[in-house]
């Protein structure tokens, strides 16, 4: 099997935003153009385990991540820092070697990328979506290895580009890298194998044991080994020494069938979302979505959906003109009534035009907004997808 490429060093970090506005497939940031181009290939097949044997069969889908990280040594500072260096291929021997794997499924995995996921992309989400589709009726189950950084962003990607699944995808990574000890790299990797076949059916993320909903996840740690949790929602489920237990609120197989399949994997990347904080102008905000090509605003408000009465003229003027403007909660373990708040600063919000967002996690809010931008830039349509149509029990309809 071929060796995977890593990142050089001489690789320039991509720090600068870029933007893509919803009529343009042209991304106007040069150093994610370059990255894309060098580092985001097309997919390729880096591991055919496929068996005639009748086990099952899993398809694996790898990312990069701590999960495939070692030190190196940056030979421009003689620092050591983590970059991406195991394949696919590598961290599945390992598997094979203690959990005994491959006699136990028939795995075909593709090298989808290979990078920190504080660089996951538009791109990765789309190979994602595309392979997960192109193979959807010949595997039982998916797994995704990706980073945890941005795991909760890209499993709502997934969520909402790959609809009414029938089998699970499963994503995963690690806090600890292999060659440390108490690595969680194998426990991880083999649970996600042993959810991949098992009665779930839909996108899910398995950490530690524990099974969340894919727009129902948060990261709330960046060491420990339960560094996800679902403040809101909670776990459907648990991974320990009697199997798969699964929560009555879990997706399960034979709820969808192949056809009941809804494949939508285009996302805008004219969202943004800001945090509220006491002093910031809103002639900032308006800077922000004014003097861009940004077509929506999310703002993570105080409390119960409470803003400054100075953010109102900004909010009604923009309503006017079409723009979406949608108000999440900066507590991350309520959110926001879709009544809006009681306070007077959450009501003459939604007065002047903001939409309050309900309980969706603020990874979820971004995304969905972003995969429905994709499609209208109708503020209605807007608006009322986003808080009426329930796709991947990301929101709850309470008041």
């Amino acid at each position: 099997m071929a060796q995977e490429d890593t990142i050089p060093f001489n690789a320039k970090p991509v720090s600068a935003p870029f933007v893509k506005s919803l009529d343009s497939s042209v991304e106007s940031n040069e150093v994610y153009r370059k990255f894309i181009d060098e580092q985001i290939p097309e997919p390729t097949i880096v591991v055919d385990w496929m068996g005639k044997e009748k086990k099952p069969r899993i398809l694996v889908l790898y990312t990069g991540g701590t999960l495939g990280m070692k030190y190196v040594v940056n030979p421009d500072t003689g620092e050591k820092e983590l970059v991406p260096q195991l394949t696919l291929e590598e961290l599945l021997i390992k598997c094979d070697y203690i959990c005994n794997i491959k006699e136990r499924y028939n795995i075909l995995g593709y090298k989808v990328s290979h990078i920190d996921s504080t660089e996951i992309n538009i791109k990765v989400w789309q190979n994602l979506a595309h392979l997960v589709n192109k193979h959807y009726e010949e595997f039982d189950g998916v797994v995704v290895a990706h980073g945890t950084d941005t795991m909760e962003y890209s499993a709502a990607a997934m969520a909402f580009a790959i609809r009414n699944p029938y089998i699970p995808i499963i994503f995963t990574g690690a806090q600890i890298i292999l060659e440390r000890d108490g690595t969680d790299v194998i426990t991880n990797l083999t649970g996600a194998l042993a959810l991949a076949k098992s009665r779930l059916a839909e996108v899910a993320v398995l950490f530690n044991g524990e099974i969340y909903k894919g727009t129902r996840v948060n990261k709330k740690h960046d060491s420990w080994l339960d560094g996800f949790n679902s403040p809101i929602y909670g776990l459907i489920g648990h991974l320990g020494a009697h199997g798969v237990e699964l929560d009555p609120r879990a997706v399960l197989r034979g709820t969808y069938t192949p056809n009941d399949l809804v494949y939508n994997p285009e996302f805008a990347t004219s969202v943004l979302e800001i945090v509220l904080a006491p002093g910031l102008s809103p002639k900032v905000v308006e800077a922000a979505i004014t003097e861009s090509e940004c077509k929506a605003l999310v703002i993570r408000s105080y409390g119960p959906g409470n803003l400054p009465r100075w953010y109102y003229p900004l909010i009604e003027q923009k309503s006017k003109e079409g723009f979406p403007i949608f108000i999440s909660s900066q507590c991350a373990g309520s959110g926001i009534s879709l009544g809006g708040s009681e306070y007077a600063g959450g009501k003459g919000a939604i007065r002047a035009g903001a939409v309050p967002i309900g309980d969706m996690s603020p990874a979820a809010t971004t995304v969905k907004l972003m995969n429905i931008m994709a499609r209208t830039n109708k503020l209605a349509d807007i608006q009322r997808e986003m808080i009426g149509n329930v796709y991947a029990s990301e929101i709850t309809r309470w008041k």
